[in-house]
């Protein structure tokens, strides 16, 4: 049977695939071919989603840290494979379905191997080929579009399940026969096909993706179209577009990232984080804790737990983690379009969201993203519009709960004990007594003060250590604190590579995404100024140029990506830290040298050449010119060549031609896309050219060689909007800006702010600038997102030569922004006099008006005296009204004399009123104004005026504490006595306030102390109830009564009982008041009314114990003492949790009370 197949044609990838599928199964255990089947059978009626990899590849974290202890972690490893595998399986087949999970099943089985070193080596191979491993958004709307792809894939994952397969049958061995049977060699076959089949894969999905998916799937819309899969294709569609219309960042990278680091276990021992996973309540999580104490490797943990929490409620868990080396992700826009990217993600159909999004819009704004969430999402959601949000009160947000890394962090001693055994195994640490290993862990241990970056960077210098003597030296003298850690390791690595350690630094730091390692080595090779491409100079080795940055630069495994161990370097770097090195450097700089390695690298010839044919000639060992060999420098295939011309020497008529053209099939001559270094330069070059400065004509002069000969796109803006044409304008670069012009640079281009060149440049004064603009036709009447045209922004600035310059250029002087501001307003607002006038001559309305303002008004406000008089000069209304207020009003709140002595030359009124029946003499009084207040009396103003509350300038001046406007307007005759709407005199207020001086006066000027209000209530009432101390004294002392009671019956020490006042109770309680005296409810002062948060207990010996409360969390009643506020109470104890208390917690307390005052020790258990 076996060799009829084999002389048959080859079987379909898709039988091969069920076959490996099979062979998989017969080799699982009885109990595992019965939860892989019932797996499959799940699998077929609802396929995986992507919070099904997070899930799993948690679970396989957690499985492996029980066995193994702390120290590494392998799940994020495996994701995009195990993404790749979620794909295939989503596309509906029962066989794919069955196969995912055979892979899942597979990919599972690495958590049952015992041995760290088996999981290292597997899932680091499964890393690998995730590189290249097929994951696109829209495979399941090319998938049936093309057999060749279905092809591709089936062989892609018959590979997948033959290295399952061979895990399978890795993990059913003793152990050491694991370690022998696990074959270099082998991993490298599949390391190889995978990448092959992925590549193929790659090409032709791009093929795919090239073409027009509605033209080529015309007729298969024709005969589905009422189709299932016509349906599905169509929900597709709709969810990838949704979608990337919300965003497009790659947040799981840095998570995965973090998430390597290690394994944490301290949340799981913390009760508040179990309370808040537990808690059905909205509410915040904080982290806190000192500087490299793991906190974002702790969160990054919580996220895989929380995967696992909620994995049978199926609830989307959403998480982003910043990265402060892409700047994208410090965007609050990035952070809540991803967020909401990743609650839409499990949700099947969105076709009728997507009628939401307009068909020409790529990207949704917040307003979009908001329809979105609330079409979509189920009810228990909430999106809050910004303006809601921000209206909310600010302890809505104080409601978090908290989970504080300690110094004495127990996950420390885990990861210092799992970093030296793998650096023991690996070799990179050595020892000559073995015994010096435990010196090392409990010197670490007793250093770290909870900081696992410390440690690291220990164990890192350690290694390099040469003898037990030199690690015991280092023991005994480690850094304290992180900042003198870094420069130890940059003293000490800079030694042998100071030429690389500053570039590397410098370049590292202001990448505006983390740069590749073979990006780096480019980079690093560029010798600036020097635009001839020499390849002798290419690094041979990139890790032994970071070997002088210390540890103090990592390389991702996985994206081979070139980072910042950790923030706080760069802050070091930056000069963040007190430091003595000579390392610092700026960001300027370092964007400097970005930009002449860019300018410099982009100058090379070789990009403006086109690969040519290769042609194998015979080329003799003798007659090789270096350059050709090292244009073959995949690092690999030189050290053969290498290896070869060392054999042929004794050769010299060995044909070596052959043996390069051999090499270059896989290292062509290098084409464009071989210059890893390229599509950085050209993508990032203006975020960083712009930095070059006409000081240095070597770069400056090859900037312009760039855009003479168009090497970049001159229409390229950066993050906001601006194009090399915005920093050439603003640097009066002058020959740049002409060029550009010349070459169809568009002149009025806004960036994200809606502003233009001109706009800029008039903002900043550049009046040469803003002449060569003019000149060039820029558009004079351009405006910003606010609607701000060129000239009202120079008027609000106050740049008298641009105004005069723009109002000669016919700029319009009439121009109105988004809020009907034209440019007299803004001058008038600022006191700008001399731009007044320029736009008064060019004919500006003098009452122009907007939401109630005009130029006359906005000048007294801000009390302008010069610019008030010449508008009053140009005729302005001196009575304009804005619907609110007065010119006069104005000037007489904010305390403008001279303002108001201008408007009262041209006739003010005295008594005008604002339209809360506030005259200037009341606002005046109100603020303290003495000054004005004189002057208004000297003009006869009206002193017993009132507000719509009934209010006097005299009793607004003692309820602010005004002492000298009092004094001022008693001396004049005020009434003492006068009564606001409520019935309050200016005492009331005075006492209500706790202004003492001012009682003080009033009091001898014979003020009414029994006067009630019409509540009933007299001064001394007021004072305690607000429990103004020092005011009770005061008015005791002139003999108030002290037990006046208000027309409800509550008496003195009722109110200051009631409001928690402790030293007002006890000062009554020495006066005389009576603790027994009744309100007309029947209500004493020790039981008060629950309306006011608590109740108020009391000895007979008129010690004041505390608040009684019950609370559900505590049970019972609850007594907090007094020096804790009612707010301070509900804060500790949670919001959610603080009642009033139950009869039974009234009845505890008054029984508590009884014994209390007949002797009898406290019953502090019935209260707690």
């Amino acid at each position: 049977m076996s060799y009829a197949l084999a002389k048959a044609a080859p079987l379909k990838a898709e039988i091969r695939l069920a076959e490996a599928v099979s062979l998989f199964e017969a080799d699982l255990s009885t109990e595992q071919k019965t939860t892989f089947r019932s797996h499959r059978s799940q699998l077929c009626k609802s396929p995986p989603d992507i919070h099904d990899v997070m899930r799993l590849t948690a679970e396989i974290d957690r499985h492996t840290s029980g066995k193994l202890g702390g120290g590494r972690c392998f799940g994020p490893r495996l994701t995009n494979v195990l993404q790749a595998v979620q794909q295939f399986a989503a596309l509906g087949d029962i066989i794919i379905g069955g196969a995912q999970n055979i892979i899942a099943s597979g990919v599972w089985t690495l958590s049952i191997v015992n041995f760290s070193s088996c999981l290292e080596q597997l899932s680091t191979i499964l890393m690998t080929v995730g590189r290249s491993a097929p994951r696109y958004e829209r495979m399941g709307l090319l998938y049936p579009r093309s057999k060749i792809l279905q092809s591709h894939l089936a062989e892609y994952f018959i590979v997948v399940v033959r290295l399952c397969h061979q895990m399978l049958k890795l993990t059913r061995k003793p152990i050491l026969k694991q370690l022998v049977s696990i074959n270099d060699s082998d991993m490298k076959t599949y390391q190889s096909e995978l990448d092959g089949w992925g590549n193929s894969i790659k090409e032709e999905v791009s093929l795919l993706m090239g073409q027009n998916i509605e033209e080529q799937s015309s007729r298969l819309k024709a005969l589905s179209r009422f189709s299932e899969s016509e349906s599905r294709r169509q929900r597709l569609k709709a969810h990838v577009r949704v979608l990337n219309s919300c965003s497009t960042y790659d947040y799981q990278t840095t998570w995965k990232e973090i998430r390597k680091v290690g394994n944490a276990t301290l949340f799981n021992e913390t009760p508040a984080y179990q309370d808040w996973k537990a808690g059905a309540d909205s509410c915040t999580l904080v982290c806190t804790g000192k500087l490299g104490s793991g906190k974002s490797v702790l969160l990054a943990n919580i996220v895989d737990d929380l995967h696992l929490h909620v994995q049978n409620a199926k609830c989307p868990v959403a998480y982003f983690f910043c990265r402060h080396d892409i700047s994208e992700s410090l965007k609050a826009r990035t952070v809540i379009c991803s967020l909401a990217r990743q609650f839409l993600q499990p949700i099947p159909d969105l076709t009728m969201v997507e009628q939401l999004i307009d068909k020409t819009a790529s990207v949704l704004d917040f307003k979009g993203i908001l329809k979105v969430l609330q079409r979509a999402l189920p009810p228990d959601f909430k999106a809050l519009e910004a303006d809601n949000a921000l209206r909310l009160d600010s302890e809505e947000f104080a409601k978090h709960s908290t989970i504080a890394i300690p110094e004495d962090n127990p996950d420390i001693g885990g990861f210092i004990s799992a970093e030296l055994e793998r650096r023991i195994k690996s070799g990179k640490l050595t020892i000559g007594n073995p015994m010096l290993i435990l010196e090392i862990e409990d010197a670490l241990l007793q250093g770290a003060q909870g900081m696992f970056l410390w440690v690291a960077l220990q164990i890192e210098s350690l290694c390099a250590a040469k003898t037990d003597e030199a690690i015991r030296q280092a023991l005994a003298d480690l850094p304290k604190d992180l900042p003198e850690t870094f420069s130890r390791i940059l003293q000490r690595s800079g030694e042998s590579g100071k030429r690389y350690q500053m570039r590397t630094f410098e370049l590292v730091t202001v990448a505006h995404r983390p740069l590749t390692t073979e990006e780096l080595r480019e980079s690093l090779s560029v010798v600036t100024g020097d635009a001839v491409w020499n390849p002798a100079r290419l690094l041979n080795d990139v890790y032994s140029a970071l070997a002088c940055c210390g540890g103090l630069i990592t390389v991702d495994e996985e994206a081979l990506t070139v980072r910042l161990v950790h923030h706080s370097v760069k802050q070091f770097l930056l000069g963040g830290f007190k430091m003595s090195t000579g390392t610092i450097f700026t960001i300027e700089s370092a964007n400097r040298t970005m930009g002449d390695v860019i300018v410099t690298y982009l100058n090379y010839g070789v990009f403006e050449t086109e690969l040519s044919t290769t042609v194998v000639q015979q080329l003799l060992t003798g007659e090789a010119p270096s350059g050709i060999i090292r244009s073959t420098d995949a690092p690999k295939i030189v050290r053969n060549l290498a290896l070869k011309l060392l054999q042929s020497r004794r050769q010299p008529n060995y044909n070596i031609g052959k043996v390069l053209a051999d090499a270059s099939k896989r290292v062509k001559s290098r084409s464009v896309d071989q210059f890893q270094f390229y599509s950085y330069a050209k993508s990032c070059w203006l975020q960083h050219a712009r930095y070059i400065s006409e000081h240095e004509p070597v770069m400056y002069n090859l900037l312009l060689e760039l855009l003479k000969r168009e090497t970049v796109d001159m229409n390229t803006w950066d993050d906001k909007g601006r194009t090399l044409l915005f920093w050439a304008a603003e640097k009066e670069h002058d020959a740049i800006v002409k060029l550009l012009v010349e070459n169809g640079a568009d002149l009025d281009t806004k960036d994200t702010f809606g502003q233009t060149l001109l706009w800029r440049a008039v903002r900043n004064a550049r009046e040469a600038v803003i002449k060569l603009l003019v000149e060039m036709g820029a558009d004079l009447e351009s405006k910003d997102n606010y609607g701000q045209t060129p000239l009202s922004i120079a008027a609000r600035k106050g740049h008298e030569a641009v105004v005069k310059l723009l109002l000669e250029k016919g700029a319009n002087v009439e121009s109105e922004s988004n809020d009907g501001w034209t440019p007299l307003l803004h001058a008038a607002d600022n006191g700008y006099e001399a731009v007044v006038k320029l736009l008064l001559e060019k004919g500006a309305n003098v009452e122009s008006e907007s939401g109630g303002w005009t130029p006359l008004l906005s000048a007294a406000d801000n009390g302008h005296q010069a610019v008030v008089k010449l508008l009053l000069e140009k005729g302005a209304n001196v009575e304009s009204e804005s619907g609110v207020w007065m010119p006069l009003f104005n000037a007489a709140r904010e305390g403008h004399e001279a303002v108001i002595k201008l408007l009262f030359e041209k006739g003010a009124n005295i008594d005008s009123k604002s339209n809360g029946d506030w005259m200037p003499l009341l606002r005046a009084a109100d603020n303290g104004h003495e000054a004005v207040v004189k002057l208004l009396l000297e003009k006869g103003v009206n002193m017993e005026s009132n507000d719509n509350n009934g209010r006097t300038p005299l009793s607004r001046a003692v309820g602010k504490g005004h002492e000298a406007v009092v004094k001022l307007l008693l001396e004049n005759g005020a009434n003492i006595e006068s009564r606001s709407k409520d019935g309050r005199t200016p005492l009331s207020w005075a006492v209500g306030d706790g202004h003492e001086a001012v009682i003080k006066l009033l009091l001898e000027k014979g003020a009414n102390m029994e006067s009630d209000d019409s509540y009933g209530r007299t001064p001394l009432s007021w004072a305690a109830g607000e429990g103004h101390e020092a005011v009770v004294k005061l008015l005791l002392k002139n003999g108030a009564n002290v037990e006046s009671s208000s027309s409800d019956g509550r008496t003195l020490l009722s109110w200051a009982a009631a409001e928690g006042h402790e030293t007002v109770v006890k000062l009554l309680l020495e006066k005389g008041a009576n603790m027994e005296s009744a309100d007309n409810n029947g209500r004493t002062p020790l039981i008060v009314d629950e309306d006011s948060g608590g109740w108020v207990v009391t000895l007979s010996s008129n010690e004041v114990l505390g608040y009684v409360v019950a609370t559900d969390h505590f049970g019972g009643g609850y007594i907090v003492p007094f020096e804790n506020t009612f707010h301070d109470i509900e804060r500790r104890l949670g919001l959610r949790w603080v009642e009033l208390p139950s009869p039974d917690d009234i009845a505890i307390a008054n029984r508590a009370v009884k014994k209390w005052r007949s002797g009898a020790k406290p019953d502090v258990e019935a209260m707690s």
